[in-house]
């Protein structure tokens, strides 16, 4: 008896040794990125990442926090991706280069800021050039990224404006934003129908308006890139901002109450006849069946063609890492191998060609390659100020004619210094 009691004693002994050292070493292996927001104590444990990224949209949060948790999955590489404010965005990346710590290996960047960072020495020439051909990506995708001819991002997602109409109501979509204005100047609310107008959009979203202007401005050329190519077509201009003035006083959209969220919801249901959306609609389009179609933007009237905008993120790589393989093989995971969820996850269409289910979404795609986007100038965040103010000036009793003045003034200033010489 005595015997079993000791032998027992020892089992008990032996299997709490036993226990107590594979719990040593599964704390010693165990994935260290789970540690990374763990608090122990007063203690909290830092985490240190295979790769750092770099991005300054919010609205990208979703995507780079599900992209860090998949690709740990798949490669064993910790991502730490960091949210920094866009302001000094790359000259702090230039001070960390030079300090020789804390610099991201690579980052997400709208192509606007291309040539900022791009002759900042902070973007790497794409190193698939093979993949990132137009056998999987639009003509307008490769161009987002391309300055001085060559290939210094990793084009990710785009978003736009679109014109939609309501196919229960409308045969086919307006040919003009003239015909509209006259449509909404006539139009009466009829009360056996849910229809309260014939169109409503965000109006104080500089996105939903560039169409009126779209076609007179050229600012860098087919890439955005070449400040040799800067034309300013005034007559067309003045003419397409008093085009625009006739429509917003006949359409009646107010601007103190109109949201985004409030034009969407009321096209999804059925209480406008058209509207102007962006990508992050084509979800609810699809969830709440909308009998709806995809269409070129309308002409501004017969005189004037309009040119929606387009906006693209993508992946540059920060020539001063230190992991320069592993840097560029997750640009390309992330822009090329793992496409399927940016939708889903931020309301931004991937770039990479791609077979959408759901009404509109391919039309959509098509329409980008007809876009124009912001040029890639270090001047594009002050120019973009200019145009924004320009149509709140309309709007608010400028005449067309001074405001497109105004606006021209102020571009060939900026632009002065590159060109070498100030507009006559």
């Amino acid at each position: 008896m005595r015997r079993t009691t000791r032998n027992t004693i020892i089992r008990i002994i032996i299997m709490a040794v036993l226990s107590a050292a594979v719990i040593l070493i599964a704390l010693k292996f165990r994935p260290s990125w789970a540690e990374s927001t763990e608090q122990r104590g007063d203690r909290e444990i830092q985490q240190d990442y295979d790769l750092t990224l770099w991005y300054y949209d919010e609205s990208l949060t979703p995507y780079v926090e599900q992209l860090s948790q998949d690709y740990f999955r798949k490669e064993g590489l910790r991502i730490g991706c960091e949210l920094v404010s866009v302001v000094s965005f790359f000259e702090n990346m230039n001070k960390l280069n030079v300090d020789g710590d804390g610099a991201p290996d690579l980052y997400i960047t709208d192509t606007s800021r291309l040539e900022q960072a791009y002759l900042g020495s902070l973007a790497k020439e794409n190193a698939y050039p093979d993949i990132y051909s137009l056998k999987n990506y639009s003509v307008k995708a490769l161009t987002s990224v391309r300055y001085g001819g060559k290939q210094v991002g990793y084009p990710l997602c785009f978003d736009m404006e679109y014109f939609a109409y309501n196919k229960d109501y409308l045969d086919r979509a307006p040919q003009s934003f003239e015909k509209i204005a006259a449509d909404s100047e006539s139009f009466v609310k009829q009360e056996d129908s849910p229809v309260d107008m014939v169109i409503l959009y965000d109006i104080n979203d500089l996105l939903f308006n560039y169409h009126f202007i779209g076609s007179v401005l050229n600012l860098g050329g087919d890439a955005g890139d070449d400040d040799s190519s800067i034309e300013i077509n005034k007559e067309q201009g003045i003419n397409a901002l008093t085009a625009y003035k006739d429509f917003t006083s006949k359409v009646n959209i107010s601007r103190n109450t109109t949201t985004y969220e409030l034009a969407e919801n009321s096209f999804v249901f059925g209480r406008s006849m058209t509207a102007i959306l962006k990508c992050s609609s084509l979800a609810a389009l699809n969830r709440e069946h909308t009998n709806f179609e995809i269409a070129k933007m309308p002409a501004v009237n017969d005189a004037i063609d309009s040119k929606a905008l387009s906006t693209t993120w993508c992946v540059c790589v920060n020539p001063m890492t230190q992991n320069t393989k592993d840097a560029e093989k997750l640009a390309k995971y992330m822009t090329f191998d793992n496409t399927n969820s940016i939708y889903d996850l931020t309301g931004f269409m991937s770039c990479k060609r791609m077979d959408y289910t759901g009404a509109g979404y391919n039309e959509v795609y098509v329409l980008y390659d007809d876009t124009t986007s912001l040029p890639k100038f270090i001047e594009t965040e002050e120019i973009w100020k200019d145009i924004k103010l320009m149509f709140q000036n309309v709007n608010d009793g400028t005449e067309p004619q001074d405001a497109f003045n105004n606006l021209e003034t102020s571009v060939y200033l900026q632009l002065a210094t590159r060109t070498g010489q100030e507009r006559q």
